[in-house]
């Protein structure tokens, strides 16, 4: 197995940071000394996976004596594996999305919008549980098909 120092490439590609980054977002990465990470920080580190290094984004949650406690934005749970000073590569100060740049919002900042990230995702998901009965039921009845009627001005 050969791992380079640096990643293959720096675009984000995946849902674990859904709301965070896009699949195509060009990351803008830092070395950063291990005792600098910060509860909050973006960090990309190596997971190694059946002999195969894969690159991981995700938000540092905790700091402990024996590595870092990640999660992804979009995920329900913390990794199940702490990352330790050997596998990171760095922290992510930006992206590029459009030929715009971003800031990736590091420390408290980014805590914050992790907090508000990772409440939205479970109330999509209550929402979604609450919700699917009643719409179906509407949806068999065929009562707004019987009552909304659009108004058509033309075909296209």
């Amino acid at each position: 197995m050969t791992m380079r120092n640096e990643p293959p490439n720096l675009f984000y590609r995946g849902s674990s940071m859904k709301g965070t980054f896009k699949p195509g977002d060009r990351l803008s990465i830092e070395k950063i000394p291990f005792g600098q990470i910060r509860k909050g920080d973006l960090i990309i580190f190596r997971k190694t996976l059946n002999d195969q290094a894969e690159f991981v984004v995700h938000r540092v949650k905790r700091i402990t004596s024996k590595g870092l406690v990640t999660r992804g934005d979009n995920c329900h749970f913390n990794d199940k594996t702490k990352v330790t000073e050997h596998g990171i590569v760095g922290r992510v100060t930006g992206y590029d999305r459009n030929a715009k740049k971003f800031s990736a919002g590091n420390g408290l900042r980014g805590r914050l919008r992790a907090i508000r990230l990772h409440f939205q995702l479970h109330l999509r998901r209550l929402a979604r549980l609450m919700l699917r009965k009643p719409y179906r039921a509407l949806k068999r009845s065929g009562i707004v098909s019987r009552i909304w009627e659009p108004a058509i001005s033309g075909i296209l």
